[in-house]
């Protein structure tokens, strides 16, 4: 159905991947709390980290991707705890940006 890639060469551009998508949703994070207001800071990070993993996994769904379609309870429980922790991690970082300035 697909094959699984190994070396160097796919690892790094899994983490390439990663890292562009976590910024791209950082920034997004940013921008947003930049319209709304910094209040409740941490909760809006938890938020945005549990509709990303919803809209991954959607996505990987609707396309049937091999790694998402059909996906057990214990890995997307997985996955969703590390969105949640995502999104707090954001949000922490981003409140550690707002005291600087």
């Amino acid at each position: 159905m697909y094959k699984e890639y190994h070396g160097v060469i796919p690892f790094l551009i899994g983490v390439f991947t990663q890292i562009i998508l976590g910024s791209l949703l950082g920034i997004f994070f940013s921008f947003l709390i930049e319209r709304a207001s910094s209040k409740y800071l941490y909760i809006k990070g938890i938020t945005v980290g549990s509709i990303a993993w919803i809209i991954f996994g959607i996505s990987g769904t609707m396309f049937k991707l091999p790694l998402f379609f059909e996906l057990p309870p214990n890995p997307a429980v997985v996955t969703f705890v590390g969105a949640l922790i995502y999104g707090f991690f954001i949000a922490y970082f981003l409140n550690l940006l707002i005291k600087l300035n």
